[in-house]
């Protein structure tokens, strides 16, 4: 159980895409996990602080519920997952392998208490530490993070919202407004945009590293990482600003501690810093695309070490279609290796269903006897 302080936690789940694979059979009721998302445990969102001298809020961390102190009104940073059906096939085979298991990276400088700007997405959140893991905290609608207070307060008085970096252009004037409020972005750059605040222009550019989002609505903040933000081609970014760790002020980019058999470790950078992160399980990061992905499609990752399992040779029917096998995992019940044309890759089943091994499918839990452990 965690000692009491004035935070509530929850792993880091950064919001990047998700992948794209190859579906799978017996997985009607699975899903992959998504991009530096954790797997599921109860309850989904935390309960709101209870007022009291240290205020408290159920959050799942590593799988599991607790009861963690928290900022007031701040709560933990979430994403959503999402569900594919997949087609029926035949399966083959079921196997037990060996458990496995992930874990946030620690880092050795980060103490408990330790609280970070994180400005990507806005001035209503910051990253705090927590058992030596950084965590991504989200402030309410309308309230930005006070640092000098340590709470979540109005944004209009909130300096971090208001001190936005503003360059003075002598081409850009109000006439360029053609709505009462929008951004602009500005042609052959990929990170410098207009913003209109009621008619009025002001010439804006992204933090290094980052890129305009074009199809952004005001007043939602309109920087984003490159994996989320593309740079059209002919547009150039401003000069990066390296840092000892960090080839931009901000960015994705892998890790010194990743190797061929540990590729789920990459390094997010804020403002020049570095944060140790590692992909959610069974997922690798791919430097190309700066994302989590499939191991198999990440040239720098050894599939079979990283997962520690490898497929049978494929076999196909008489269509020369490939037969998709499902492994169940010892220890798991709701984890399993699902192998096409030789290629393995994790996959879990949606909340409420387990992975039944005498059908080599996800189905109702309660039907399925089976242990974690």
């Amino acid at each position: 159980m965690f000692k009491t302080t004035l935070f509530s936690v929850l792993l880091l789940a950064l919001a990047m895409q998700s992948v794209n694979g190859k579906p799978a059979c017996g997985c009607e009721n699975s899903r992959t996990p998504p991009p530096s998302t954790l797997p599921p445990c109860q309850p989904t969102t935390p309960e709101p602080c209870v007022k009291q001298e240290i205020a408290i809020s159920c959050s799942c961390v590593n799988t599991a519920a607790h009861n963690v102190p928290c900022i007031e009104q701040a709560t933990p940073s979430t994403t959503t997952t999402t569900t594919t059906k997949q087609p029926p096939t035949t399966t083959t085979t079921t196997t037990t392998v060996a458990p496995i298991t992930s874990t946030a990276a620690p880092r050795t400088d980060c103490s408990n208490g330790d609280i970070y700007p994180f400005s990507v997405g806005g001035c209503n959140q910051f990253l705090m530490c927590r058992n030596r893991v950084y965590i991504l905290m989200v402030c309410p609608s309308g309230l930005g993070f006070n640092f000098q207070s340590k709470r979540c307060e109005r944004s209009d008085i909130v300096p971090a919202c208001i001190a936005v970096q503003e360059i003075p252009y002598g081409a850009v004037g109000d006439e360029v407004c053609q709505e009462y409020n929008t951004y602009y972005k500005i042609q052959g750059s990929c990170d410098s945009y207009v913003e209109c605040n009621a008619y009025k222009a002001t010439y804006k550019t992204c933090p290094d590293g980052l890129y305009f989002m074009r199809d952004v609505q005001w007043p939602t903040y309109p920087c984003a990482y490159p994996s989320d933000a593309q740079c059209e081609y002919n547009d150039q970014p401003q000069r990066a600003v390296s840092s000892a760790e960090c080839k931009t002020q901000y960015g994705f980019f892998a890790s010194p501690l990743a190797t061929r058999s540990d590729c789920g470790k990459y390094r997010m950078c804020v403002e020049g810093k570095a944060f140790e992160m590692e992909c959610a399980m069974g997922l690798a990061f791919n430097p190309e695309s700066g994302r989590c992905d499939w191991p198999d499609l990440v040239p720098s990752c050894s599939a079979e070490e990283f997962l520690g399992f490898k497929c049978p040779p494929a076999t196909y029917d008489e269509f020369g279609k490939a037969y998709v096998v499902n492994f169940s995992i010892q220890g798991s019940c709701h984890y399993f290796f699902s192998c096409m044309e030789g290629v393995a890759r994790l996959l879990v089943c949606d909340r409420g269903f387990a992975f039944d091994a005498s059908v080599n499918r996800c189905v109702d839990a309660t039907k399925v006897q089976c242990q974690e452990g």
